[in-house]
């Protein structure tokens, strides 16, 4: 992908870009290392959360009520 095309890309700084690339490299080549078991985990891990969302939100459209409302209202009245 082009730095034209990646509009977050070509407004961050050069140095945050290494660091991040850096990062996302070091992060794979560990992965890659762990084998798949590793690999299958991590995936699961990154699943959890928006599946966890998705059906928070279907609930939420389905019967009106949201699970995690009073807590966000406890947090925004402290």
């Amino acid at each position: 992908m082009s730095l034209e095309s990646d509009r977050d890309r070509r407004y961050t700084a050069a140095s945050v870009l290494q660091r991040i690339d850096h990062d996302t490299d070091a992060r794979l080549h560990s992965a890659a290392a762990a084998g798949p078991a590793a690999i299958d985990a991590r995936i699961a891990e990154l699943l959890a959360a928006p599946a966890m969302v998705g059906a928070a939100v279907f609930l939420h459209a389905t019967t009106g009520s949201y699970p995690l409302l009073p807590l966000f209202r406890r947090l925004a009245s402290s």
